[in-house]
């Protein structure tokens, strides 16, 4: 929900008000759910995931100029940060002790665009239930929003060679269903049509 003021403009995450710029109030309410989304599939539930709402409002109130090819990217940007600093400590925990370069069962790490739609029908618990923080994080930042693997690590603390595999291994974990077709209720369909 939002009101104007002036050329200010009054956000509103969960129980905080927040006073912001036009274009950070458009892109916030442009994409709101998803930004939500986004949160919380990186901190694990809704209450810490409304937090990085509003922390995510400040940090992009930070920038001085951002094209307005960009303001959409900016603001998902802000809210993974948000999200990240949340849990930093436990990402760079699990990201220290993550393999480099260990094996991923999936050719590439970016999602393709159907995989990103497919993504974005689950919810944020059946994907922070499916892998830990560090992958999630890196599955949100990496694989869904295209972000490379040096721009990742150091917004996590980590070495860029862990995000790869941390992306693909909980892509793969998330999307199997729709990777591997043969698995769950198809061979019972297979089986009833024989």
């Amino acid at each position: 929900m939002t009101s104007t003021a002036g050329n200010l403009h009054v956000v509103r995450c969960g129980s905080s008000e927040l006073i912001c710029r036009p274009f950070v109030k458009e892109a916030f309410e442009h994409n709101a759910y998803e930004l939500l989304w986004l949160a919380a599939s990186v901190v694990g539930n809704r209450m810490d995931a409304e937090t990085c709402l509003a922390d995510a409002v400040r940090l992009a109130e930070g920038a001085a100029y951002v094209a307005p090819s960009w303001q959409d990217l900016w603001m998902k940007r802000c809210v993974v940060q948000a999200a990240i600093e949340r849990a930093r400590k436990e990402i760079r925990a699990i990201a220290f002790s993550y393999p480099p370069g260990c094996v991923s069962y999936r050719p590439s790490a970016l999602l393709s665009e159907s995989e990103r739609k497919s993504l974005r029908t689950y919810s944020a618990e059946k994907i922070t239930d499916s892998s830990n923080v560090f992958e999630c994080a890196a599955l949100m930042m990496h694989g869904y929003l295209g972000f490379s693997t040096y721009d990742c690590a150091i917004s996590m603390g980590c070495h860029h060679s862990t995000i790869e595999p941390a992306c693909s291994n909980a892509a793969s974990r998330i999307l199997r269903e729709r990777t591997h077709p043969l698995e769950g209720d198809w061979p019972r369909i297979f089986e009833a049509i024989a």
